[in-house]
This record gives C-alpha cells, sequence and structure tokens, in this order.
C-alpha cells in the first residue's frame, strides 16, 4: 500500500503518479478501466440531453406557430431567407403574426417580394384578395386581329418611261413596259426587287431585279 500525505517537489509528484498507475496495472487495471468508462458514459449521456433539450426548444418553437401557405413569401435559399422571415418546410415565412406587419422601411421606394412600400414602410400585400382580382380577365370580348388591308399592291406603285439604271447582270424593273419607281428615303419595291439609289436620297430612282 502507498500513502498520499505530502507532497513534496515535482520529483516527488512524478514518484507518486507512476506509483499510483504501477498499482492500477497490478491489480489488472479493473478499478481504472471502469472509472474512465464511467467518465465516458456520463459524457455521452450529458451530450445526449443536451442535444434532445436544443430539439425539443426547436420543435416547440416551430408547432406552436401556424404557418399558412398563403403567407409563404417565397423558396428559402441555403436553408436562408430574408430579415424578418424563418424557413419552415423550405419556404420563407414571416415573423411577425400580423397579417399586414410592417417588416422594415422602404429602400428606394423597393420592397421585398410580397411587400408593398407605404407611409410606414413595407407592409405585407393580401394575396388571396390580389389573386382573386387577377383570375377575372381583364378584357372581355373577341380577339383582336389585325384587319386585312383592303386596296391592291398595283395602286401603290408609281411608274414612268425610260431606260433605267441598275448594276452589271441585272435588269430594271418593269411594269407594262414602264420603270417601277421608288424613293430613297422610303425605297418601296416590288418582292424580289431593290431600290438601286445613286444620288442623293430623296430623289426618285428605280426598281432593279434581284434575279
Amino acid at each position: 500500500m502507498f500513502a498520499l500525505t505530502t507532497v513534496g517537489p515535482l520529483k516527488d509528484r512524478t514518484r507518486v503518479t507512476s506509483s499510483l498507475t504501477d498499482h492500477c496495472l497490478k491489480r489488472s487495471a479493473t478499478p481504472c478501466e471502469i472509472s474512465q468508462e464511467n467518465t465516458m458514459s456520463v459524457l455521452l449521456v450529458r451530450s445526449f440531453i443536451c442535444v434532445a433539450v436544443c430539439f425539443t426548444f426547436f420543435e416547440l418553437f416551430t408547432a406552436g406557430r401556424d404557418f399558412p401557405e398563403s403567407d409563404a413569401v417565397g423558396p428559402c435559399i441555403l436553408g436562408r431567407c430574408q430579415p424578418n422571415h424563418i424557413c419552415h418546410n423550405h419556404q420563407c415565412f414571416p415573423k411577425l403574426r400580423e397579417q399586414n406587419a410592417v417588416v422594415g422601411n422602404c429602400v428606394n421606394g423597393l420592397c421585398p417580394y410580397g411587400y408593398k412600400c407605404s407611409d410606414t414602410g413595407c407592409v405585407k400585400v393580401n394575396r388571396q384578395r390580389r389573386s382573386s382580382i387577377d383570375s377575372s380577365p381583364r378584357v372581355k370580348g373577341p380577339p383582336i386581329r389585325r384587319p386585312k388591308p383592303t386596296g391592291s399592291s398595283a395602286a401603290s406603285v408609281r411608274t414612268r418611261n425610260g431606260v433605267g439604271v441598275c448594276p452589271a447582270r441585272n435588269e430594271p424593273l418593269k411594269e407594262n413596259g414602264q420603270l417601277v419607281l421608288c424613293n430613297g428615303n422610303t425605297p418601296k419595291c416590288p418582292p424580289r426587287s431593290y431600290c438601286y439609289v445613286t444620288g442623293v436620297a430623296d430623289a426618285e430612282y428605280n426598281c432593279c431585279k434581284t434575279w
């Protein structure tokens, strides 16, 4: 046996520690192993209790609140939401219970999605009332169609007598033996032809074939 009556210098402390270790080894180390196992089990139990308490508080906090789907302002992004909101079932809900709760001041006249800017700040918009208004069509009646042109394209074509000027291997476009005229500012020529402009834009020129 050994006695721990006095503890002197560092050498004496080392000697006492080594004697304790030798004593545990001589006694098959059964009491020491049991004490270490008890310490580990106590630490594990305490850790489990802390985790259980935290989880219980979180469940009580979320279960005590009502999260109607109409109050959701958008999906959670990486488990996070905008300020004054909480993530529940992958959806962001406002932390305040009031239907028209003010969540902050307007920034340059803008508010988060689902809120509108008022004199007091950003106020939640009643989405049910807005959806009921948008459900009815805005305009009632037959579809609007573009009217078909009544005049013929031949009436707008201007012609004159002459030889015509066109690039090489292109012929002037003629109708009833006369040149088809066009203006440089508004070059309107029949299909498969173009206005050949050789001078000022507001003068008259003739149309040339593209084939």
